[in-house]
């Protein structure tokens, strides 16, 4: 009989662990690869940068999200969708080759999309010396209603020291990790 009461006492304790295992087993989980180059033509109005440096918007672009192209080839649907949070975001100089972060030390990149407010998504402190590749430090945070508009809206800042070559290319490149789940909370 103490068997009985004892198991009957742990069942809503298995069946609630059994629910959340099988959430994990069914949700979809996908990868959504951004890329984008970007012409910068040196820092915006060419200012005369004092020697302890100055924080300028390097440059702003517009990136399409393809949330429903990515959702339906998942299949999977928006309502469903519970979290789509950026998994690797990286800056690179393209050109000329003599280019390099050398001219900044700290970057950050912060997130928009029409009727939403701009958050910071990423940064990157203590830029190293000779660098012509960052890997950003990404904040944790859920980005899912931006994700489901039609375009993202990326603002790099940075703390520069000098200002870069009028034919600078870069590139920013990152993927945004998405799950959906089709059973309810």
């Amino acid at each position: 009989m103490k068997k009985l009461i004892l198991s009957a006492a742990f069942l809503p304790l298995l069946v609630f662990t059994s629910c959340d295992a099988l959430k994990d087993k069914v949700a979809v989980k996908f990868d959504v690869p951004y890329s984008s180059e970007v012409a910068v033509k040196g820092l915006p109005g060419n200012p005369t940068i004092p020697s302890t440096g100055m924080k300028l918007t390097l440059f702003s672009t517009a990136e399409a999200t393809k949330s429903d192209e990515y959702i339906k080839q998942n299949n999977t649907s928006s309502e469903l969708l519970q979290e789509a949070k950026l998994s690797e975001l990286k800056l690179e100089m393209k050109a000329p080759e003599n280019q390099n972060f050398d001219l900044v030390d700290s970057i950050w990149v912060y997130l928009s999309a029409t009727g939403m407010s701009e958050i910071k998504a990423a940064y990157k402190f203590d830029i190293p010396k000779n660098t012509k590749s960052i890997e950003m430090n990404l904040e944790d945070i859920n980005v899912k209603d931006y994700f489901l508009k039609d375009s993202i809206f990326l603002r790099v800042e940075g703390h520069f020291y000098k200002s870069l070559d009028t034919n600078t290319i870069m590139n920013i490149s990152g993927k945004l990790s998405a799950v959906a789940n089709p059973i309810e909370n």
